[in-house]
């Protein structure tokens, strides 16, 4: 069975290894946020394991987390000041929405899956619509990184939101692999795609850089 925890803790590493490199700029930050990553996804399996206990709470406080980190990502990577002023006022919007979501729904919730995807998504393919439309210097290392880190995003959200789309459907024709439901083998899959960009993303970068 693949665990996505163990390509966390391997992303974790590399850029702890890499943490020369990666201070003083928003790169640092993938390190507490993959710590994090890797306690909460650890806890929940324990927890479970050993408590039969449910632990979408877990994930209900997690996949939002996520989905501002990798806002916060996106604001470091996009330039325009116009659109950084607009990410803050949708980011809020955002937590104001999912905790509105939270608070109608006592179990597992694939609306907020699939909210998280789908700005993701957006914000990924605006990303290389920009890299394409200011024709940007592909060889310089802090554009590569940060090519690898959108690509990972992008690949890992889209395979999210068509699997959490289709949840419903999987769940009453027990669609599995090797006993697997597919809503968990998928992601568990692309979490693959997902932490070896991110490594390639943490190896590219160069120096140290404020923003």
């Amino acid at each position: 069975m693949i665990n996505a925890y163990y390509f966390e803790f391997l992303a974790f590493c590399v850029a702890l290894y890499n943490y020369e490199r990666l201070k003083n700029s928003y790169m640092f930050w993938f390190i507490p946020f993959l710590g994090i990553t890797f306690f909460c996804e650890v806890s929940s399996d324990y927890i479970y394991l050993m408590y039969q206990s449910s632990t979408y709470w877990i994930f209900s406080i997690l996949i939002p987390l996520t989905t501002i980190f990798y806002g916060f990502i996106f604001y470091c990577l996009i330039k325009d000041q116009k659109l950084k002023t607009l990410f803050v006022m949708l980011g809020l919007l955002y937590l104001i929405t999912n905790a509105y979501f939270l608070s109608i729904t006592n179990g597992f919730s694939t609306t907020i899956i699939l909210i998280s995807s789908v700005i993701l998504i957006i914000l990924s393919c605006y990303y290389f619509y920009r890299c394409l439309l200011d024709d940007v210097d592909l060889t310089a290392y802090y554009v590569k990184s940060g090519l690898w880190i959108v690509a990972g995003i992008l690949i890992f959200y889209s395979g999210i939101a068509i699997v959490f789309s289709l949840f419903d459907y999987i769940r009453t024709y027990k669609l599995a692999v090797n006993g697997v439901q597919l809503y968990n083998f998928i992601p568990r899959v692309l979490s693959i795609i997902l932490y070896g960009c991110f490594i390639v993303a943490f190896i590219l970068w160069r120096k140290p850089q404020k923003t």
